[in-house]
């Protein structure tokens, strides 16, 4: 007769590679279909900026860390001392990839709010208070590495090996309530931006980026709600639901990547008086305009809120 708990234990692990699929899945399709806005805004500028390397670096690192993940849920050949750099690995490319995705937001919030520095200060605290507590968290559960061991599952012909850690400690459950308040603190700075906008008497605002700002907001508020969904289901010690992380990971590098490009895109058209998504028309090289290599952020120069 089969266990309960071997019957969880199934549950968890299929749930967890139906999560890893999905999220490579819609990762490698948005990677797909933004690769021409890519080619065009990234590569065919040769002009180097922040904006330009925290793109490649938010693009192909989380795109790395989701592959991988993929492959090692498909692996039929664990040992213990995979699963120990595993978890290693996992830990802190993870946090990493969510972190970077961030420093995004805070570029974006900057250009909103006209360049304040009081806002992107009190970002760049709460964002300080953040990594430290994520570091702490994950610093804190290297200690029980030695702890790890393979585990084979076999079950009615099912032959399934996983990586798993003996205990996991208590504490580990609250690792994502410090990025789910982050991105909450920096979600109400968007929505409070679009009240202000929708309730004042004179629209000044630039048309380029409220538009980028409106499409924008979306995924911003379904990248918050992943993160809940993973306070939650890590709070209530459901492992197998809590591998909706992946989820949250990959929507918060599509987030950030469309963002990074539609900031490049924006930048590149603010001269134009045509629609700045047409594609039909070609993109100015602005080297002749102003002196790109002047700024290490360039784009954020010209873009503002206000018109």
């Amino acid at each position: 007769m089969t266990d309960s708990n071997d019957i969880r234990l199934v549950f968890a692990l299929y749930v967890t590679r139906y999560f890893v699929v999905a999220a490579a899945t819609i990762l490698v399709y948005d990677h797909l279909i933004s690769l021409d806005r890519e080619v065009d805004l990234i590569w065919n500028k040769k002009n180097w900026s922040a904006i330009k390397a925290l793109f490649i670096f938010n693009r192909y690192f989380g795109l790395l860390c989701v592959i991988l993940e993929l492959a090692v849920f498909f692996n039929s050949d664990l040992t213990a001392d995979f699963c120990t750099f595993w978890f290693y690995w996992e830990s802190i490319s993870f946090s990493l990839a969510v972190l970077t995705c961030e420093l995004v937001l805070i570029v974006w919030v900057y250009v909103i709010y006209d360049r304040s520095l009081y806002i992107v200060s009190f970002l760049l605290v709460c964002f300080g208070f953040e990594a430290l507590s994520v570091f702490v968290l994950i610093g804190s559960s290297f200690r029980l590495l030695s702890d790890v061991q393979t585990n084979l599952l076999v079950l009615d012909g099912i032959n399934m090996p996983y990586c798993a850690l003996n205990s996991v400690p208590k504490f580990m459950s609250y690792y994502f309530i410090p990025i789910f308040a982050f991105n909450l603190v920096v979600l109400a700075l968007l929505l409070y931006k679009g009240y202000q906008f929708y309730h004042a008497k004179r629209r000044t605002q630039n048309r380029v980026i409220l538009t980028v700002y409106t499409s924008s907001l979306p995924s911003f508020v379904g990248m918050v709600s992943a993160y809940l969904l993973c306070c939650v289901f890590w709070l209530k010690a459901e492992f197998a639901l809590g591998q909706v992380v992946i989820l949250a990971v990959s929507l918060s590098i599509i987030s950030a990547t469309r963002l990074l490009l539609s900031i490049r895109h924006a930048y590149f058209y603010s001269h134009m008086d045509r629609d700045p998504f047409d594609k039909t028309i070609q993109i100015v090289n602005l080297t002749t305009i102003y002196d790109l290599n002047s700024s290490w952020m360039y784009e954020l120069r010209e873009l503002r809120w206000k018109a």
